[in-house]
């Protein structure tokens, strides 16, 4: 029997495992079922949970401490990454503008703001970093990215001319954007936002219908939420002449994407085409003989830019057999079903799903074992 090349590159499992503590658990398994394999393992983040460590990690970069605030603007200390030989840093909005910041009954995009993360930009362009690398996935906000904007110098009118709230009801109050007090060095600076899905601004599809309940938001605000964003791509149309309605990837973490590009003419790029070019992974899938990827629940949002869709594709390209290992399946049938040779699922009949996400790790060794298993009986 010939040694098998696996490659394990899972995303990370929401709220319950990082993608390095699945990529360990899964290897386990698979050294229980005594399969002769080489195993290389990547942990991954599409621009979500995750990516700033993952990428910094992968860049052989460090980290560094920085005081901010967080969605509701209490004081917090958090972290980003750096590499200083290509003067980059490296910040997921998530470190202070993230959903896992607040408790269930603070979540309301209504309310919270971008702004801590706006502070720890202005705080990284005074140290002289002039690239920024954005992860936008996680966060708690749908505000466009103005709380960002402000701190940075933009000022959010009313039709009296006084200062709008940083956050979504604000927007639809916005009617004039006033840019003289910016902060210069943002000129000279590089941003790169990386987008964990590729939802458009607004519209059924967009920011506030797609996510807006994940965030805490009702029906009728997320309903009220699509309208401000709207106001929002007006008035950023009619004031910066930048038009955001249909840019790729607008719509990531409550409209930040879109206000990167408006107010810092950011580059808008996938998170993992970003982290597959970092680790050279199409190249390493060209060159295994199975792939090992997963996430917390895949569902049709998966092929919409998220890390195993992404790895799918690759996969296909160069004829490689998948695996999926998820917590939850969502895609029982359809036409992505079939692209994964099986799919692995933690929740069962047996667990419930907060079982199984305490069980996770004792799961996943399970799962890797019955691939290690699979794979041998292919082979005899």
């Amino acid at each position: 029997m010939k040694k098998i090349n696996i490659l394990i590159v899972p995303d990370s499992f929401k709220n319950c495992l990082t993608a390095q503590e699945v990529s360990d658990s899964i290897q386990i398994g698979l050294d229980k079922s005594r399969l002769d394999s080489k195993i290389e393992k990547i942990p991954i983040s599409d621009g979500g949970e995750g990516f700033c460590k993952l990428l910094t990690l992968a860049m052989n970069g460090k980290f560094e401490s920085i005081e901010t605030v967080d969605p509701l603007g209490r004081k917090i200390v958090t972290e980003y990454g750096i590499v200083k030989k290509t003067n980059t840093a490296i910040l997921d909005i998530a470190s202070a503008s993230g959903l896992e910041l607040l408790k269930k009954q603070q979540q309301n995009p209504m309310y919270t703001s971008t702004f801590g993360t706006g502070l720890m930009i202005k705080s990284i362009i005074k140290k002289k970093y002039r690239k920024l690398i954005i992860g936008l996935g996680g966060s708690s906000t749908t505000d466009a990215g103005i709380g960002i904007a402000s701190a940075l110098g933009y000022n959010f009118l009313d039709k009296t001319d006084n200062f709008i709230s940083l956050n979504g009801i604000g927007l639809g109050k916005l009617a004039k954007i006033s840019t003289g007090d910016v902060l210069s060095e943002i000129n000279n600076t590089e941003i790169i936002a990386a987008y964990d899905v590729n939802n458009q601004l607004i519209g059924t599809k967009g920011s506030a219908f797609t996510f807006g309940k994940q965030k805490g938001a009702s029906q009728k605000e997320i309903i009220q939420l699509n309208k401000n964003l709207m106001n929002f791509a007006d008035i950023v149309k009619k004031d910066l002449n930048v038009d955001v309605v249909k840019i790729k990837g607008s719509g990531a973490a409550g409209g930040v994407g879109a206000g990167l590009v408006a107010f810092f003419q950011a580059k808008l790029v996938s998170g993992i085409e970003l982290f597959f070019q970092t680790t050279d992974i199409a190249n390493k899938i060209r060159k295994t003989d199975l792939i090992i990827t997963g996430e917390g629940k895949i569902d049709e949002q998966t092929f919409m830019g998220k890390a195993p869709g992404e790895i799918l594709k690759i996969a296909q390209k160069y004829k490689v057999p998948i695996i999926a290992v998820v917590g939850k399946n969502e895609i029982t049938n359809g036409k992505h079903f079939d692209k994964f040779y099986k799919i692995f699922q933690l929740t069962s009949s047996e667990y419930t799903e907060q079982e199984s996400i305490l069980k996770a790790r004792e799961l996943l060794i399970n799962i890797g074992e019955k691939i290690g298993q699979l794979v041998i009986e292919k082979l005899k």
